[in-house]
């Protein structure tokens, strides 16, 4: 049974000014209001954080009151509502840990945006337009919260049942500045279809509306950005507003429009949270063992000719390696050493500027200075750098013909067929270089190698890519390289453009694997004629920056 509803909504992030300060602190810890418990042996004060952040205006200052919550083991990365992290700016620390990355789920140019109030200052109101079924945002801490103790709680993304018992998990605001994780018996009455632009069937765009227990007190700014779980302990909902023509009622986003946006923004980390959100794993490895041409005779012969499926994919490859050599971008990468799994080592966001295929870096927020390569990262003495895979690999396969395609049996991932293309370089054809560079403080030296190579290539039944991979077979110190790309299409502007949304690079040095992943994420198109796409070094530039392979000895 779905029973939908028709609520007005109030935001229910806080605002309070300097004259709070004057109030008497309370002990911080976990408030229970309600003698009913959720799950006795969870502790929710370890998994929900409050979220605050003092501003001036002025003579006046102003203290932004919130909640968040853990959403992978570690704490690194934290989920709240897009009108929070909005409304408190890039600049923030979650428990003293900076904000290094954010990522929001809606805003004005939503195409299901509606207006909706927001404080500004000493009770003021404005308008704001977002959409409420994706109020959502992830921020990436600078250091886990795990060392505090902080961990995450499983999500459940399925149906609710009318009437089921749940609980909420948040910070309001109850005249105190040290405010406690309050928890609120509830149950769930429906969907709220006021903004619903979609038949009353469909239940992708219409929040969740909960009832909740009086007798636990009363829910108030600073809650947004809270929990609401079930009696299993597992998250079905983030709070972010109170229906303002009922009493005691809330809305939430539901837990699938939360995976979906973390699968586009963080699908490493959806992969593990929501495997079945991310079609394609970012950094999977390849569905079949390596292919080997059949060998070649030792006399002159003429080109065979290529089956119709290989030259079709060589004319997809070739349009999306023209597609994607103009656009602007955020590159964020990560490196780190051992399970792809652990934290991060390494961690930098840059712009990247693409113009006919040649790129350039600057560190964000605020770098001046334009890059020729992506510095390396500083706290590391090895480190596996990317070059132009995303490049270099829809170039390879469409235009190299040296370069020796086999069309495989089609796979099925998470309920999807692709089709699947394996491809084979040897040493003597020149197809895949890689460069090692020792930076031995006083000096750099560095070696470019030609190498035997092989991967793979999927594409949807169109043949558009949607993945491509290579795998070195490296000579020296460094072994087992294996570089990803997966390629989705994003909306820009009145039209769709196929371009690159994650990569991902490993190799093993001395018995241990280092690896590195990025996200391009923020693509702007040229004012002019332009072809989107992700940050690369292009194929027309020097080939041995393909790949860097690091190695600095302490």
């Amino acid at each position: 049974m779905k029973l939908l509803l028709a609520l007005s909504i109030a935001l229910l992030q806080a605002e309070g000014t300097n004259a709070q300060s004057s109030v008497r602190p309370g002990e911080e810890g976990t408030h229970y209001v309600s003698s009913t418990s959720v799950e006795e042996s969870r502790d929710f004060n370890k998994t929900v954080v409050p979220i605050s952040k003092l501003q001036s205006y002025g003579p006046f200052q102003t203290v932004k009151l919130a909640t968040g919550f853990c959403i992978d083991p570690d704490c690194r990365f934290i989920g709240t509502n897009y009108h929070v992290a909005k409304a408190m700016g890039k600049h923030l620390k979650v428990k003293g840990s900076p904000v290094v990355h954010r990522w929001l789920g809606t805003g004005p140019d939503d195409e299901e945006a509606s207006e909706n109030k927001q404080s500004f200052f000493l009770g003021m109101k404005y308008k704001e337009k977002y959409a409420l079924i994706r109020d959502i945002a992830v921020v990436e801490l600078r250091w886990p919260l795990s060392k505090k103790g902080y961990r995450s709680t499983p999500f459940y993304n399925d149906d609710l049942e009318y009437g089921q018992t749940a609980y909420i998990y948040a910070f309001p605001l109850n005249w105190n500045p040290k405010r406690h994780l309050e928890k609120f018996k509830a149950k769930f009455l429906g969907y709220n279809v006021k903004y619903s632009k979609l038949s009353w069937e469909d239940l992708s765009d219409k929040p969740l509306v909960f009832d909740y227990d009086q007798a636990d007190g009363k829910l108030r700014g600073g809650a947004s950005g809270g929990i609401v779980v079930d009696e299993q302990g597992r998250i079905i909902g983030i709070l972010n507003a109170l229906a303002s023509d009922m009493d005691h009622t809330i809305t939430a986003v539901p837990v699938h429009s939360f995976a979906d946006f973390l699968s586009r923004v963080q699908p490493y980390l959806a992969t593990q949270l929501f495997p079945k959100s991310v079609v394609i794993p970012p950094a999977s490895a390849d569905s079949y063992p390596e292919w080997v041409p059949p060998p070649r005779f030792g006399h002159l012969e003429h080109r065979p000719v290529e089956p119709p499926e290989v030259q079709a994919l060589r004319a997809k490859a070739t349009d999306l390696a023209d597609t994607i050599r103009n656009f602007i971008a955020t590159q964020s990468l990560e490196w780190g050493k051992g399970d792809r799994d652990s934290t991060p080592q390494a961690i930098t966001e840059l712009e990247v500027q693409v113009i006919h295929g040649y790129q350039r870096w600057r560190e964000l927020p605020d770098g001046k200075k334009e890059l020729d390569e992506i510095p390396f990262p500083a706290p590391l003495n090895s480190a596996i750098i990317p070059g132009g895979e995303w490049s270099e690999m829809p170039n390879l396969v469409g235009n190299n013909l040296k370069l020796h395609i086999n069309h495989a049996p089609d796979i099925t991932v998470n309920n999807e067929t692709f089709q699947v293309f394996q491809w084979s370089g040897e040493v003597e054809d020149g197809i895949c270089k890689f460069k090692s560079i020792w930076d031995l403080f006083f000096m750099s030296y560095s070696k470019i190698d030609t190498l035997n190579c092989y991967g793979e290539v999927w594409t949807d039944k169109d043949l558009n890519l949607v993945r491509a991979s290579e795998n070195f077979k490296l000579i020296g110190r460094w072994k087992n390289y294996r570089g990803v790309v997966t390629f989705g299409v994003m909306t820009m502007g009145d039209h769709k453009v196929r371009v690159p949304m994650t990569i991902a690079t490993q190799a093993e040095y001395g018995g241990k694997l280092y690896w590195c992943q990025g996200v391009f994420s923020d693509y702007h198109e040229f004012a002019s004629t332009f072809k989107i796409g992700n940050p690369a070094i292009g194929s027309a530039m020097d080939a041995a920056k393909l790949d860097q392979r690091v190695d600095k000895p302490q």
